[in-house]
């Protein structure tokens, strides 16, 4: 049986020399995901865009 799932929406980033890995804040026992510095620049213009 799952449990149920949070949605926090909080995230933690730590940036690197090739990319930007980013997991659940909350439940770190998840696994994270790594993007490209390019991706990632990209996803948060995108959604700073959408925010105004």
């Amino acid at each position: 049986m799952r449990r149920p799932v949070r949605h926090s929406g909080c995230v933690e980033a730590a940036v690197t020399e090739h990319a930007v890995r980013v997991r659940d804040a909350e439940d770190v026992t998840r696994a994270g995901l790594a993007v490209g510095r390019d991706g990632w620049a990209r996803s948060v213009r995108h959604t700073a865009r959408r925010e105004r």
